[in-house]
């Protein structure tokens, strides 16, 4: 967020009011607030793409489908920055290709990091 509005989303929620109150009953707060009070205040360009890409086909709860190597072309021609769900137990090459593709070159494998490695779902 831009500093001007982060400071009307803190000042809306320091001033309360029946939203604020509204959300503090809600179970995730964090997924709407934000956005909520800046579309009200009426003052920012809002722009809706949360830039990740994301396949629902098949989905019948709500959730996106694991990626795997047959969805590389999808993934990179969606220009999005990043992707959702990958299961890198299933696809271990699939963050390597992606590099490759967008980086092309690049030796990259920060994605081999025990970090992530203990991971299954990035």
């Amino acid at each position: 967020l831009r500093r001007a509005a982060a400071e009307e989303v803190t000042a809306r929620v320091r001033a309360g009011g029946p939203r604020i109150e509204w959300f503090r009953r809600t179970i995730c707060p964090d997924e709407a607030l934000v956005q909520t009070l800046l579309v009200a205040a009426g003052r920012f360009r809002l722009v809706d793409d949360d830039l990740r890409y994301c396949d629902f086909a098949g989905s019948r709860d709500g959730h996106p489908r694991m990626l795997g190597l047959g969805d590389l072309e999808a993934i990179v021609a969606s220009g999005k920055p990043l992707a959702r769900k990958l299961d890198l137990a299933a696809a271990p090459g699939l963050l390597d290709a992606l590099d490759e593709r967008t980086l092309p070159g690049s030796a990259s494998a920060w994605h081999r990091d025990p970090v992530f490695a203990s991971h299954p779902a990035v």
